[in-house]
């Protein structure tokens, strides 16, 4: 009896010194606002500067959980980083993102908030004349 009490005793410490050596992951911090315009690609990049791989990824907008779909795509490597993308951005795309990265250590978080924005209803264009003099500049508004 008393050597399978050693034994146990052995294995539970040899699982707590295994247990312990993982690091837990820690996030390269996220802009914290960004703008895009409408119909561009934004592009989330969920980046471990320490922690011990393996890690597992999570992206989040305004608290739910997202997913890959046919204008969202989460890519991940298990190993350095995650990413998430989405093509042909909308208004409704704005709130709040969030990655989360884990391992058996703990795990990590980071937000950024995202504002797509519509295009202006003008364009500015920048007109030198030569006629006005050597540096003339002239700003047309054109709808």
């Amino acid at each position: 009896m008393i050597s399978f009490e050693f034994v146990l005793l052995v294995f539970s410490f040899n699982f707590a010194l295994s247990a312990s050596s993982v690091q837990q992951p820690r996030l390269i911090d996220l802009p914290k606002n960004q703008r895009q315009i409408l119909g561009s690609t934004f592009v989330l990049t969920c980046n471990p500067w320490s922690g011990s791989p393996p890690f597992s990824y999570s992206f989040y907008r305004d608290g739910v959980q997202l997913k890959s779909n046919s204008r969202v795509t989460v890519t991940e490597t298990k190993d350095s980083l995650a990413q998430l993308m989405i093509k042909n951005l909308i208004s409704s795309d704005s709130g709040n993102y969030s990655c989360t990265v884990q391992n058996r250590g703990g795990s990590d978080a980071k937000w950024t908030v995202l504002q797509v924005n519509g295009l202006f209803p003008f364009l500015l264009y920048l007109k030198v004349h030569s006629h006005c003099g050597a540096n003339g500049v002239r700003f047309l508004l054109k709808s």
